[in-house]
């Protein structure tokens, strides 16, 4: 379910309509959202690895990097989607009411 704002006034709620949205903008915010921690996994991994010469400790790195991670991704994630453009209603969907 999406949220948009009508504003010309010709729809209600629970009309189907068709929807217009940027999927660029939203795949490059994906990007930094699941790759960020992604890539912060194996740089933990890497780096716990090189410096303590452990498997099991390097597993540890690995998780802190994911976690140090995601708290990167998560507000530079939410500035993009803040700047994103809004979703449009182009028009009505074909319906067949009786």
């Amino acid at each position: 379910m999406v949220q948009v704002i009508d504003e010309s006034g010709e729809y209600e709620a629970g009309d189907e309509v068709i929807v217009q949205s940027e999927t660029g903008e939203i795949a490059k915010a994906l990007a930094v959202l699941y790759g960020v921690p992604f890539v912060g996994l194996f740089i933990g991994y890497g780096i716990t690895r090189f410096a303590l010469g452990s498997d099991p400790l390097a597993g540890l790195g690995a998780i802190g990097g994911l976690l140090a991670g995601a708290l990167i991704a998560r507000p530079i994630t939410r500035r993009m989607v803040k700047t994103m453009q809004q979703p449009k209603i182009v028009s009505r969907a074909c319906s067949q009411k009786e």
